[in-house]
């Protein structure tokens, strides 16, 4: 991975590394390495990992039944703290930024109450490397509410997870008011000896800590335990933007999807529209050769009574190489006429739909098959369709001289008569496909024309005028 600048980090991941021509693959995208590039309220609780503890502080000692700091003490009936934490000491401990969700103090002996009121929790982020006063602008994360103490780790679940950045120190504030209360004694919480102001604290048994502006320094942190996770990304704080383009769905979201017709390798840039941070990620899709030729959606052949023709059509999903189709009919499925040819396209990568007719198509039931040609010359075949076509007897003209053409099933060897007003056959003959008939030796009149094809039997209504002179 190469990276513009420290975040976020991203990764590509395909679902398939190496497809074939016509193939799609989708794109899977991770932004960040779960660690937010500002630090602040999470937009969600949710966390995008699996969480991890983690505990600031090696004990010492802990604190007296009315000494300070103390995050649970009732010597004085309200109190106020804040905690600084620097990155350094964080990051040491394997905490390299993401989300804060809980936060707790260790109660090693309750004495006193175990109740307190209005219990608030504040974050924020500073600069300092010590405590010199208040610090200001921090996010409430843990509303005010009654909390009940006991013997162990008190864990508070935030209202509002936390994000931290993992570079900035961190400070936390709590506070809470039992003036409604008596007073008792503060719970023995262990804490370390930081080397530098870490701590302030107010008490008071008659103003409201939380609001307090004056304050005690102290370098004695109680130990401290953050259960963390991993941010949720928002995708919609990020730009992205994809190269080469043309081959994908779109150049300019996290997850599109690719369809290149040859070997390409990616480059995804994204930048945080926060922060301005970009960092790019590339990946390399191999694109074998399709194994088939045609990629073939479907082929059809159906008859249309009406125009008295097959319309036939067809569509592939993608081409390599292809010459051109050719139309194939049979009648019996075995030997195989070459009717219709239509050019190809090449190579695509793109649905393309082809269609053409049989103009001329056979009586009863014929079979099509389509018969594709390499630019190589070699051959697949697809499935085979059946089609019946009921085609009555075609003559003409009529009224006639005395020579009419009549097409019967080239396939069948039909039987034709020409039967007079009596009744009286006066002409017969055998023929098959399209067939010239000589009736200039009959006389000028009105006849029944009768095509016999196996089962089938057509009578249609001739009329022979000038029939004696047609032969001249």
């Amino acid at each position: 991975m190469v990276s513009t600048e420290e975040s976020p980090e991203v990764s590509i991941t395909l679902t398939n590394d190496t497809i074939h021509i016509g193939d799609t693959v989708a794109t899977i995208v991770e932004v960040g390495s779960g660690i937010p590039s500002i630090s602040g309220l999470s937009s969600t609780n949710t966390c995008g990992g699996t969480g991890a503890d983690v505990t600031i502080g090696t004990s010492v000692s802990t604190n007296s039944v009315t000494s300070y700091p103390a995050p649970y003490g009732n010597w004085y009936k309200n109190a106020k703290h804040q905690f600084l934490y620097t990155a350094d000491e964080l990051n040491t401990m394997g905490f390299m930024g993401g989300k804060i969700t809980e936060i707790g103090w260790e109660i090693t002996q309750v004495n006193g109450t175990t109740v307190y009121n209005d219990f608030t929790i504040r974050m924020g982020t500073t600069s300092s490397m010590a405590l010199t006063d208040w610090e200001s602008g921090l996010e409430t994360v843990f509303t005010p509410q009654a909390v009940n103490v006991t013997t162990g780790y008190n864990m508070h679940t935030l209202t509002n997870a936390y994000d931290w950045d993992g570079s900035s120190n961190l400070v936390v504030e709590i506070c809470f008011n039992n003036l409604s209360l008596g007073y008792t004694y503060n719970s023995y919480t262990p804490y370390e000896t930081t080397g530098y102001n870490s701590v302030l604290y107010y008490r008071s048994d008659g103003a409201v800590a939380c609001n307090a502006t004056s304050y005690t320094a102290s370098d004695k942190r109680p130990v401290t335990k953050f259960r963390t996770c991993d941010v949720v990304v928002d995708l919609n704080n990020y730009d992205f933007s994809w190269t080469p383009a043309s081959t994908l769905t779109d150049g300019n979201i996290s997850n599109p999807s690719l369809h290149p017709v040859y070997t390409t390798t990616y480059s995804l840039e994204t930048t945080d529209v926060l922060t301005g941070c970009r960092s790019t990620d590339e990946t390399t899709l191999i694109v074998l050769p399709n194994p088939f030729p045609v990629e073939l959606l479907f082929f059809e052949a159906e008859a249309d009574d009406r125009s008295k023709q097959v319309d036939i059509s067809w569509a592939t999903l993608s081409e390599t190489n292809n010459d051109h189709f050719i139309i194939q009919r049979s009648k019996d499925g075995r030997d195989w006429e070459e009717i219709i040819e239509v050019q190809g396209a090449g190579t695509s990568v793109s649905e393309i739909r082809y269609s053409t007719e049989d103009r001329n198509p056979h009586h009863g039931v014929s079979y099509y098959r389509l018969k594709q040609v390499n630019d190589d010359g070699k051959t697949t075949h697809s499935s085979i369709r059946a089609v019946t076509f009921d085609l009555p007897y075609l003559f003409a003209p009529n009224p006639s001289s005395g020579m009419i053409s009549v097409n019967a099933d080239e396939y069948s060897n039909s039987e034709l008569e020409i039967i007079d007003m009596q009744g009286k056959l006066v002409f017969s003959q055998q023929i098959s496909g399209l067939t010239r008939v000589n009736l200039s030796n009959l006389p000028d009149g009105v006849y029944i024309l009768k095509v016999r094809t196996g089962d089938m039997i057509n009578f249609d209504r001739l009329i022979l005028e000038n029939s004696n002179q047609a032969g001249l």
